[in-house]
This record gives C-alpha cells, structure tokens and sequence, in this order.
C-alpha cells in the first residue's frame, strides 16, 4: 500500500459506508482483470481503494484496523480438500493451518454482511462452523448482456486452454493431449475453432496448437486481457469449452453454451451455483446427468467421444438459458450503501486479522 493509499483509507474513516478496499490478485490474468473491472463498475459512486497485500498494509491494518474502515467482505473460499490434494501431489505445497481457519471464522463473524461466490464456498463454510454466508455468485456476471443472440449452429467453437496452475491429479499435460485431439476431431467436422488465453503463459501453448492445426479454420484470440473483446468474441460463437473460470463465466454473460472443464474446486462451485452442473466435469471421473459415472482419461479415445459428445449436445441446446440469472448481485448491491465492503483474495485470508 503506497502513502497515497494510506492517505486514502484513513480519509475513508470518516465515511466508512462510501468506501470501498479491494485486495486485487494478479492483473496480468484475465479473470482478475475482468473482475477488478466489475467491482469498478458496480460500486462506481463509491470511493474504491486497491490494498495490495504488503508490508504498509499490514503496518497499518496493526495499528489502525482495516476493519474500523470496512464493514463487509466478498471472500474467495478455499477448499481443504483440493489443498491436502495438491500437498499430497506437490508436498512443498503448504497445508491450511487449523489455527488459521479458527482465526477467520471468529473475524468473518465480526461482519454483518459475508458474501462468497457459490453454494459449495457456503458448504466450506458451514463445515468450519460459519452459517452466515450469502451467495452472490461471481461479481463477473454484472457483465451479463441484456440481450440473447440467436445462434445459427455454423459450427463455431471458441476453446480456452491452460497448462499453468494446480489441476486435480496434476493433469494439465493430459488436459492439453485431450483439447489437441479434440480439436483434430472438430476440424474433421469442418468446425471453426477459436483459441483462448488468460494468461501469457497460456498463449504460448494456443500458439503452438495453431500453428500445428495448419488450418486457416484454427484462429487466436489476441486482445488476451480485453474483456469487452472477449464478450464480443465469445458471444458470436455457438459452443464455449473453458479450463480457466472466468473464460466460462464470460459465456455466460453472453448466453452462449459453455462446457467447464473442472481443473479446480471453484469451477463446480459457479457451474453447480448456477444450475449447469451437466455441463462440467473433471478428472478422474465425471458424472453425467442423473448419476452415472464416467471413468475419465482424456488420452484415451473413450474420454475424446465423451468431449465431442458433449460439444454436440452444448450446440444443439441454442443459447444459454441457466436455471440461476446471471443478475446476482443485487443483494451485496443495496448492502453496500449502509456500510464500507472489504474484498479480499484467497491469498490474503490468513493474512490480516480483524
């Protein structure tokens, strides 16, 4: 936190319900991007104060008090489950420390207002002993068209891959072996494919596949970090396949049909949130519609029909009509003008005490 900010939040003390501190991740990344633009827009006539997670945010949370500013908290919520997950792949990754969930759960309980983003965050929750929490979904849905295109089924499909971040099983590498199949199989079907990335690191890995399509049917998306190009782009599309959150939640706003691929707990959490849990699955298994279990191994062919099967059945559907709207945030939205609102990253949960 610069001096400027430090500035800023102690004159947010004398008008606490007009001020906003957001705790941003990594702006480098579209999600975030697209999020941070959100909260911007939302609570445009509030005064909205960027708290980087450092030192002189720390120094002034010790001997001021965040919590004397901001009243209210949108949390990202992690799941044990996924951490012992990825500690019993990665054993340098660190566990939660108990004393650090006892610690936020007694300092969520000092808010009135505690908003997460689906119903598996509110299960977390409720498992650590917190019931207070309301479900606003994801602040990216305030992007949520207005309006829903027709779409004329000419077999357009955008794609976003990823092989960066923690994945369930650690199988980005097979993640990726499956999308480069699949999109050899659509191609066959004279579909039209157009690859995106949310972060850089990503967009190496859509170039390479574009250029070993050699097909002028395989297209990037190049404005990575533009979210109204990204809304545009998508919304022209029939059929959505995403890795990252936040490139599905984009699908969503422009009702065209997305299929989650679930590298991660929050991508059931939104999916299952807003009533599209059919149209998400993982590794090692998937559980289509009505309970069957699917064994699932994206190098084998049988996972490869399972994906084409599901991009044939997104297609046909037409636009999105989820059983949840995507207009969710109206609750946190009147909340708001009766007292300042905390946003905070996963990361910086176990961070600043109340």
């Amino acid at each position: 936190m610069r001096l400027s900010r430090v500035l800023q939040v102690s004159k947010a003390l004398l008008d606490p319900s007009r001020s906003i501190g957001q705790i941003p991740g990594r702006m480098a990344n579209y999600g975030d991007i697209m999020v941070a633009d959100a909260m911007q827009e939302l609570f445009s006539e509030f005064n909205v104060i960027d708290c980087d997670l450092n030192r002189l945010t720390h120094a002034f949370d010790r001997f001021v008090g965040l919590h004397r500013v901001f009243r209210y908290a949108s949390l990202g919520v992690v799941d044990p489950d996924f951490v012992k997950h990825v500690h019993r792949l990665r054993p340098h990754s660190p566990l939660l420390d108990p004393s650090h969930i006892n610690r936020w759960v007694a300092c969520l309980r000092k808010f009135p207002f505690v908003a997460v983003r689906g119903v598996e965050s509110k299960r977390i929750l409720h498992e650590f002993g917190f019931d207070n929490a309301e479900v606003i979904g994801d602040p990216a849905l305030h992007f949520a068209r207005p309006r829903v295109l027709p779409k004329h089924r000419r077999k357009r499909i955008g794609i976003n891959l990823s092989q960066h971040s923690h994945f369930w099983n650690n199988s980005q590498a097979k993640v990726t072996v499956a999308y480069t199949q699949l999109i050899r199989t659509l191609l066959k079907e004279q579909w039209t494919i157009t690859l995106f990335s949310t972060i850089s690191e990503d967009r190496c890995l859509a170039e390479e596949i574009c250029r070993n399509a050699y097909s002028d049917r395989v297209h990037l998306h190049t404005r990575m970090l533009d979210p109204n190009s990204w809304l545009n782009a998508v919304e022209g599309l029939d059929v959505f396949l995403g890795v990252k959150l936040h490139s599905v939640i984009t699908a969503f706003c422009v009702y065209t049909p997305a299929i989650m691929v679930g590298y991660q707990p929050k991508c059931l959490d939104f999916m299952r949130t807003m009533g599209m849990e059919r149209l998400h699955f993982r590794r090692p298994r998937h559980r289509l519609a009505g309970g069957t279990r699917v064994h699932f191994s994206p190098s084998q062919p049988s996972s490869l029909s399972m994906m084409t099967l599901m991009v044939s059945s997104a297609n046909s559907s037409g636009p999105f009509k989820t059983s949840r709207s995507c207009s969710t945030f109206s609750a946190l939205g009147s909340c708001s003008t009766s007292g300042g609102l905390l946003l905070l990253r996963p990361s910086g949960l176990v961070s600043l005490r109340p």
